[in-house]
């Protein structure tokens, strides 16, 4: 992880699945977390491309790894847990089968966790709707398509900074998805507006900021 040190990241513990990796690491506040795990993807598709040109013939489209990934921070789970649960991933058992073994995670958020939450679901909504209702709009005047970014509405809607960057970058990744799928396959249907009832859809699990009191089971 020589590029760890570039983003104020200190990797802890780190194993590997099927389809996936697992990575336990320290953070500063101000480390750009997003953006390290892109250079991380990066640079081991680079690696491993070298390593293992075969690589080249086995992978869908121009991709190694998904745009994906689920971010987690530890709460008060114990560290030594984690890193036995991480350890386990990818070992065998004496029949050759993968060994099937799991954390159980119940959150209970608090009234401050719970308001941060209910802003984060509503700007992530507001987001995607707005910026398909803007590409629906230019392309009707201009017939072509509008090149938005949540950060262009920031200004004009400065509530949108209150909310993590990340869950409205990945507003807008599902929107530039929604559009891909039907350009590919108009049968999959034209992008729809969200509403409360498909707005937790729209986000992969995101706790940056937030630490949540966590039990632990088997």
């Amino acid at each position: 992880m020589y590029i760890a040190p570039n983003y104020h990241i200190t990797l802890q513990e780190w194993n590997y699945d099927k389809d996936h990796v697992h990575i336990l690491f320290k953070a500063h506040p101000k480390s750009e977390i997003s953006k390290f795990i892109n250079a991380y993807k990066s640079a081991s598709s680079r690696l491993l491309k070298k390593e293992f040109p075969c690589l080249r013939e086995k992978r869908w489209k121009e991709y190694f790894w998904s745009q994906s990934f689920c971010l987690l921070t530890t709460g008060v789970a114990p560290i030594e847990v984690i890193r036995q649960y991480i350890d386990s991933q990818g070992k065998k058992t004496r029949g050759g089968n993968m060994a099937n073994k799991a954390c159980k995670f119940r959150m209970y958020p608090n009234k401050e966790q719970k308001i941060f939450f209910a802003k984060t679901f509503g700007c992530v909504r507001f987001i995607y709707n707005q910026m398909l209702s803007d590409k629906i709009a230019c392309y009707n005047e201009h017939r072509k398509m509008l090149k938005n970014t949540p950060a262009q509405y920031k200004a004009e809607y400065p509530w949108l900074k209150e909310t993590d960057s990340l869950a409205l970058a990945n507003a807008q990744q599902n929107l530039k998805q929604a559009f891909k799928n039907f350009f590919t396959n108009p049968a999959s249907g034209f992008p729809k507006y969200k509403s409360k009832k498909t707005i937790a859809v729209l986000i992969p699990l995101i706790i940056k900021r937030v630490p949540l009191n966590l039990k632990m089971g088997r």
